[in-house]
């Protein structure tokens, strides 16, 4: 199995609830079989201010954390390496 870096955009009041919507928006659209290469392979993320890299430290693992960027106004930029 491979990984894929991905870049999702969520809205919610916190940056958890935004991550909860974009995981349920990734299952509705790929369905609940593993290895989608989405957000919905992560288990949790970490907030960070930087611009999507898929060389970021701390997002390197697939079966890691992705990253969250706040973009302003309930918008929430999520990024990092997913199974596929």
């Amino acid at each position: 199995m491979g990984a894929r870096f991905f870049t999702t955009e969520a809205t919610g009041t916190s940056p958890k609830q935004a991550y909860q919507n974009a995981v349920m928006d990734a299952i509705i659209e790929h369905g609940t079989e593993p290895y989608s290469g989405t957000i919905k392979e992560t288990e949790s993320f970490i907030i960070t201010n930087t611009e999507p890299d898929p060389e970021h430290p701390d997002i390197q693992d697939k079966w890691g954390p992705c990253a969250c960027t706040c973009i302003g106004n309930g918008h929430y930029l999520f990024w990092g390496w997913a199974s596929d």
